[in-house]
């Protein structure tokens, strides 16, 4: 663990679904460019083979619905995905920002700029100091448009363990330090 930092840790049972906190931040809004560093550990028994959604953390929008963006651990990898909850209909993608590492600590830089336009909404993710995603433009967006369905003017930042209730192994990890600014320089990224 970093020295002299405050940690959360989240703990899922087989079969469950959701643990999750939400930090007090402002929402993210329409041309808002915004960094994140988020670092976490997950334990060597952490269940990262599974084939189906499981994630750490989410930039969720604001009412129901799957979020524009997540960070997941599937299939033996680290993800940004989302769209799925697209108003517009389902706007799905999956980038792998490299292995999904136990019995270490994981550093994310993630920059957002928030758009809800998919040619000026973009994703930078650098993965323990190196850039693993440059200029990532998700099809839907970083934002969903507002939708008679969806109240969406903006999206907050969520973490902790959502999954499906279909996986069947406990999961545990830990969120060691987690920053939002307004550059690169302010996340210490």
């Amino acid at each position: 663990m970093t020295s002299g930092a405050k940690a959360a840790q989240f703990t899922m049972p087989g079969g469950g679904t959701r643990t999750e906190i939400v930090p007090t931040t402002a929402s993210f809004t329409e041309g808002q460019d915004r960094w994140f560093r988020f670092s976490f550990f997950l334990p060597t028994d952490f269940p990262t083979t599974v084939n189906t959604w499981q994630l750490l953390t989410q930039w969720k929008n604001d009412g129901t619905g799957s979020p524009p963006l997540e960070i997941t651990v599937r299939d033996g990898n680290l993800n940004l995905s989302g769209g799925y909850g697209h108003p517009a209909g389902s706007k799905l993608f999956g980038q792998v920002l490299g292995p999904a590492v136990t019995g270490q600590k994981t550093d994310l830089v993630v920059h957002i700029f928030f758009s809800r336009d998919p040619a000026k909404g973009v994703v930078d993710i650098w993965n323990n100091g190196t850039q693993v995603l440059a200029g990532y433009k998700p099809a839907g967006g970083t934002l969903y448009p507002t939708s008679s369905g969806t109240a969406s003017v903006g999206s907050y930042w969520k973490m902790g363990i959502y999954r499906d209730s279909a996986i069947t192994l406990p999961a545990k990890y830990t969120i060691e330090s987690a920053r939002i600014g307004n550059t690169r320089a302010a996340v210490g990224g």
